[in-house]
């Protein structure tokens, strides 16, 4: 071959080689390094992150808190990233003047919306009201409000529903000082179109909520039977009107609902479990039958139970073999079969704190802390499953 054959053949490969390496996006790169969401340290201010949903393009929001280290003050927190943990912008909500916090978010349209916990008072006991916000793209604020069903009044979850609105449920502390949970229907202009509170057992912990395709929901907690202190799981489903249809306190012992999520056909699949020991997955049908026995699964916390949107469930967690600083995690793509663990990669050298399903991107994010010192850093990676 002639010198200016090799030339040109040289030049060739380069040129068909360049748009696969346009091609590969960056975020689906397995070895992507984990990217900052933030960092903080022991100054005046830090920040807490207690929500993270994916949002419409691929995009994540996180949502939590900044508290102010020398005074009892905190507000609202949020942030957007890509897919792969690098900023696009942060917004801080609320005034100072007022003890707030998100606790969940859902996308809406190329929004979101937020719920969470407000305080009127730095420092007030027993005067909070739910919080709910609702964001552009862009991070504007398109509209907030709060709902009060007594005193103490918290919001734990929000779920969307078919006709745009969001159910957004929570709890309320009664007079015999346990709490009561309570759900509230809204339109994506804020207006209530429900606000009740629900027929809960005595001594009821708030863990999960999801929406069902014709408007009702679950609920699900722990309680503890004949004011015993043994805890046990319970779910109950409810109708459009929040009036109950059904209700079982679970047989397993000492397990609370941990996750929660409802498949294209209406049954319900359930990952019941307690602190750091193996978590139990069981499955429902649409009256609360039982279509699956528990049974034990190799993960034992974070669990993250998601509808693809072929309409299929899948199941992720921190596995049971983790141990500090050297977390795995795996995935159960099929119920069928939760014997089948696929192993992820997580984030080395970082305790994993929340998965955030990218059903878009037919991926996974990991949110880990990772300490260097006195400072730590959250950070996050996208994590393509197969």
């Amino acid at each position: 071959m002639t010198t200016h054959s090799k030339r040109f053949r040289q030049i060739m490969l380069a040129v068909l080689a360049a748009p696969l390496v346009a091609l590969a996006a960056p975020d689906d790169d397995p070895g992507l390094p984990p990217y900052p969401v933030l960092r903080y340290d022991d100054s005046d201010l830090s920040r807490g992150i207690d929500a993270a949903v994916a949002l419409d393009g691929g995009s994540v929001l996180f949502a939590g808190r900044i508290f102010d280290a020398s005074g009892p003050a905190s507000w609202g927190w949020t942030l957007k990233a890509d897919g792969g943990g690098r900023r696009i912008w942060e917004k801080e909500l609320g005034k100072k003047a007022r003890n707030a916090s998100f606790a969940a978010a859902s996308a809406a349209g190329s929004g979101a919306l937020l719920v969470g916990t407000v305080n009127e008072e730095v420092g007030a006991l027993g005067h909070s009201s739910a919080w709910i916000v609702s964001m552009a793209a862009d991070g504007r604020v398109q509209w907030d409000k709060s709902l009060s069903f007594g005193q103490l009044t918290q919001a734990h979850a929000v779920a969307p529903t078919l006709n745009g609105a969001f159910l957004v449920a929570g709890t309320v502390r009664r007079p015999a000082r346990d709490d009561q949970a309570w759900v509230a229907r809204v339109d994506p202009t804020g207006q209530v179109a429900l606000q009740k509170t629900l027929d809960t057992p005595k001594d009821f912990v708030f863990d999960a909520f999801a929406g069902m395709d014709d408007g009702s929901f679950l609920l699900a907690g722990h309680v503890f039977p004949d004011s015993g202190v043994e805890m046990r799981g319970w779910i109950a489903r409810f109708g459009a009107d929040g009036k109950p249809q059904w209700s079982h306190t679970l047989a397993a012992r000492e397990s609370g609902v941990a996750a929660l999520e409802v498949a294209a056909d209406g049954s319900i699949a359930l990952a019941i479990g307690r602190r750091d020991q193996p978590l139990q997955l069981m499955r429902l049908n649409a009256a609360g039958e039982t279509l699956q026995a528990p049974v034990k699964i190799g993960l034992c916390k974070v669990p993250a139970l998601w509808r693809q949107r072929n309409g299929q469930l899948r199941l992720a967690g921190v596995t049971c073999a983790s141990g500090k600083g050297q977390a795995a995690v795996g995935l159960i793509a099929d119920l069928a079969h939760p014997e089948r663990l696929q192993a992820i990669e997580a984030i080395a050298g970082a305790e994993v704190t929340q998965l955030v399903p990218l059903p878009e991107r037919d991926a996974i994010g990991v949110l880990g802390k990772r300490e260097d010192g006195d400072k730590t850093s959250s950070v996050f990676v996208s994590r393509p499953l197969r």
